[in-house]
């Protein structure tokens, strides 16, 4: 003989149902990478020592200022290096592809790993030469593609025009080995340029 259920019988089957779906363990996401198009340029990082002298810039023991990590959690190789406080040892340059009379917006990939924690200062340049200052990110607290807010004199909201080069070094503020600055090894994984 067929047993109904009653409706206490159906609420418990649905919650249980809906339990197991919101503990479900999901597996990790690819991360997405920059796709090059008709004003949309992707950016890698041209890497640059600048000291290894000590005591303030003390090279890891293969000799490179920086170090490569190849098992992050989002698949995305990356480069990373110590928080250097305010003595600059490195400096990570991109250079934009600058479009006469376009505001471009500037992404920025945080990597989703341990090895990125730290506050980045980003400088910018534009065609006249002069340095300008994007918003400040905090790597401990985002992860994936980020805006840079590129606070551009001419009053763009969030934008800029005739950026020639973006850079931030290890000279960060923070603590001297206290932070772990984190970023792609490739213009898949390096800055998005918007225009």
């Amino acid at each position: 003989m067929r047993r109904r259920r009653g409706l206490a019988g159906l609420l418990t089957a649905l919650l249980m149902g809906m339990a197991a779906t919101l503990f479900a363990v999901a597996p990790a996401q690819a991360a997405t990478g920059c796709t090059s198009y008709s004003l949309q340029f992707c950016l890698g990082p041209n890497n640059t020592t600048l000291s290894t002298s000590a005591p303030y810039c003390t090279p890891f023991s293969n000799g490179s200022e920086w170090q490569v990590y190849n098992n992050p959690v989002d698949g995305v190789q990356q480069y990373w290096t110590y928080s250097n406080g305010s003595n600059a040892c490195i400096q990570v340059n991109y250079y934009p592809v600058t479009e006469t009379g376009y505001n471009c917006y500037f992404y920025f990939y945080v990597p989703d790993e341990g090895y990125a924690n730290a506050h980045i200062t980003f400088g910018w340049w534009d065609t006249g030469g002069t340095k300008h200052y994007a918003n400040v990110v905090n790597e401990n607290v985002v992860s994936g593609w980020t805006q840079l807010q590129m606070n551009d004199p001419n009053g763009f909201t969030g934008g800029a025009v005739g950026v020639t080069k973006i850079q931030f070094q290890d000279n960060n503020g923070d603590a001297a080995g206290s932070s772990y600055i984190g970023w792609g090894t490739s213009s898949s994984f390096g800055i998005e340029e918007v225009c």
